[in-house]
């Protein structure tokens, strides 16, 4: 390296830590793989989402837009009719996605009413935070939101759940996003008094006070030393991740992780197996159903308004 070079920068996010612990091919193939036709690009995800997957993303975009209007100053009342309208034209954009867009929009109008005295605003909406960590290393991450709490002054990070059935009570201690989340926010400078899972039930029998729920959880002693753990523990996952990168071998020494549990839901099935037992046409296999990620961090940047 010569003096005036430059170190590249790894940009490993959340989902791609997640990737490598789940299975080091599935982890290749999302972020490493060269799309045949994009020769530019790094990494694939499928052409085509499941159900639940682009719902929550129609949710999302309907719950970011409220929030947005409440922030620029909208009464609640006002801020549901600029979201809605938002919706029914994006519903109008894509006919082929009718019925999803129909469906999530009444979920949007009963949690609209649910919440109307809700005490929080928002401070920052689907934002990309990007925590440096050395010079080689940048942890990317964009929460759905961080809310205020207006009688306290309390700030929470905040993900929004689109669910068929809701987390139980018991599985919240173990799940690590929002702890990441709030450790590299904290290291940033940013003031964090905890977190909450927002979820929404997108089962169609529920009735409306039974289809929204908060997990809320307001850091003590305890959460500090844990957020420190889980970071650290993900951080050793990125050292891999960028490890291997390096690697001019890395497709050759990925393994497979070969499970029912695992291979069964995994978007690269068919691509694996194919590899696997050496079948012919997989340039085509993968033209026909994968595209280049589009998932990705460090491209463009502004500054958080806060």
């Amino acid at each position: 390296m010569s003096i005036t070079s430059q170190p590249k920068v790894y940009y490993v996010s959340q989902s791609e830590v997640d990737s490598r612990l789940s299975c080091q091919r599935k982890h290749y193939y999302a972020f490493g793989f060269t799309h045949p036709s994009e020769d530019d690009t790094v990494g694939l995800q499928p052409t085509h989402h499941s159900d639940s997957l682009t719902r929550g993303t129609i949710g999302h975009k309907v719950l970011e837009d409220y929030y947005q209007a409440i922030k620029d100053g909208h009464s609640r009342q006002s801020a549901m009719l600029t979201a809605r309208d938002a919706h029914i034209k994006a519903m109008g954009e894509n006919p082929h996605q009718a019925e999803m867009y129909s469906e999530t929009l009444q979920f949007f109008l009963n949690y609209h009413e649910f919440y109307m005295d809700e005490e929080y605003e928002p401070l920052i909406l689907e934002y990309n935070f990007e925590y440096q960590i050395h010079e080689e290393l940048i942890f990317p991450f964009k929460p759905d939101a961080i809310f205020k709490h207006k009688p306290t002054g309390k700030i929470y990070v905040v993900d929004h759940k689109f669910l068929y059935r809701f987390y139980q009570d018991r599985v919240f201690p173990i799940l690590p996003q929002l702890l990441r989340y709030a450790y590299a926010l904290r290291q940033m400078g940013y003031q964090v008094d905890g977190y909450i899972y927002n979820m929404v039930s997108t089962d169609k029998r529920a009735q409306p006070q039974n289809r929204f729920k908060r997990h809320k959880v307001e850091f003590t002693k305890a959460h500090d030393r844990k957020m420190v753990k889980v970071f650290g523990e993900m951080l050793e996952t990125m050292e891999e991740i960028v490890a291997a990168k390096k690697d001019e071998l890395w497709e050759a020494k990925v393994k497979r992780n070969m499970s029912s549990f695992s291979c069964a839901n995994c978007p690269f099935l068919e691509l694996c197996t194919a590899e696997l037992e050496g079948q012919p046409g997989i340039g085509l296999l993968v033209k026909q159903f994968y595209e280049s990620n589009k998932y990705g961090y460090g491209k463009d940047k502004e500054e958080a308004d806060v």
